[in-house]
């Protein structure tokens, strides 16, 4: 409710509500401040978004940071590497939506970090590393791309907002191939057929070999 009234002098009391022992008030608060969009509390954020205990409200204050100050903070700040301990997390989803939420703080000294995953037997966390991989324009995300071109599956993106937004796994994998060569087959947009088809044949033909030697201009 007090973010709701948007009166950034609520913000003095809304701080302290930070270290309250309740996992749900501190999640609260970190939407209220949000609402507020008063930057100044970006300051507040910055010590304290790696001591909380609970995975869930560090990914909300590196998502609030990411709203009230954009990249050139979040990159000045390292929040993306106060934010990998929750990829140790022991639950998959929340694996998965860190993955997502450094790929949108779009800070790439972490790619090191999440290449690893893509090699997880976890689907979820898989592609979620791709995805992050592929929003840091790591070209080491395409071959997950390649393996799901034709899949029927549904692919569960963490919004900004906290939600999730669902999409078809094979139109993400489209648009990350896209994406990562600059390639777009033509027809692709109208037959999954076509795309699916193009996408393999020009792999095997010449897309390997480029591939190949982009990854060799790769320096971690």
């Amino acid at each position: 409710i007090l973010g709701g009234l948007g009166d950034s002098a609520l913000v003095k009391y809304i701080l302290p509500l930070l270290n309250d022992k309740s996992k749900y008030v501190r999640s609260q608060v970190i939407r209220a401040l949000e609402a507020l969009g008063d930057k100044s509390i970006i300051k507040e954020l910055l010590p304290v978004i790696s001591d909380d205990a609970n995975p869930r409200i560090i990914l909300g204050y590196a998502l609030t940071i990411l709203k009230l100050g954009g990249p050139s903070i979040i990159k000045e700040h390292s929040v993306a590497r106060k934010i990998l301990p929750c990829l140790q997390d022991v639950d998959k989803d929340t694996q998965a939506d860190t993955l997502t939420i450094l790929g949108r703080l779009g800070d790439n000294s972490v790619s090191k970090e999440i290449l690893p995953l893509l090699k997880d037997s976890n689907e979820k966390v898989k592609w979620s590393a791709a995805w992050a991989l592929t929003q840091l324009n790591d070209i080491r995300a395409l071959p997950v791309w390649l393996e799901v071109i034709d899949s029927q599956q549904s692919f569960y993106l963490f919004s900004s907002q906290g939600g999730y937004s669902v999409y078809p796994l094979a139109q993400i994998a489209q648009q990350g191939l896209e994406k990562l060569t600059g390639k777009i087959m033509p027809g692709s947009r109208t037959n999954k057929e076509e795309m699916v088809r193009q996408w393999k044949g020009w792999w095997a033909k010449e897309g390997k070999a480029w591939y190949d030697e982009e990854v060799k201009k790769i320096k971690d």
